[in-house]
């Protein structure tokens, strides 16, 4: 399953009204697939809505760049609402992608990835403002 969900982004992503986004696309390029938008300033976020990544896995994707004039699409990403949450998503993933190639759980938080040669797709818990917060992603790997 693990190579079958890596083929399956790697050229992009298929949203569930059929439309595929694909990676380095201009970002102003992609606002017209998205399902919302919001420009404030130089910030630029996109909702693309729920995707079913892997059968039974639904993740509900966005993207948020700052600044984002001449930037390309280079990660995806969603959140949880809390660790409870973000613990029964790791298992799905576990589930349909194997034992993770970085698997840290501890006080600090979560930090939980799977990765091949082009793509990398994990969950992790990162200090926002003073809370903590969760979130998932999906990314193309710096070459």
């Amino acid at each position: 399953m693990r190579e079958e969900i890596f083929n399956y982004i790697k050229e992009g992503i298929e949203l569930q009204n059929g439309t595929k986004i694909h990676w380095n696309t201009l970002l102003t390029d992609l606002i017209p697939k998205s399902e919302s938008h919001n420009i404030t300033e130089d910030y630029l976020t996109m909702s693309f809505g729920v995707v079913e990544i892997a059968k039974g896995l639904k993740i509900k994707l966005t993207a948020t760049y700052s600044p984002f004039e001449n930037k390309t699409l280079d990660y995806l990403k969603g959140s949880v609402k809390d660790e409870n949450e973000a613990l029964a998503l790791v298992t799905q993933l576990k589930e349909n992608l194997g034992n993770p190639d970085s698997d840290e759980i501890g006080k600090w938080g979560i930090w939980i990835h799977w990765e091949n040669e082009k793509h990398k797709i994990g969950i992790r818990t990162r200090d926002h403002h003073g809370g903590s917060w969760f979130e998932y992603y999906i990314e193309l790997k710096s070459t």
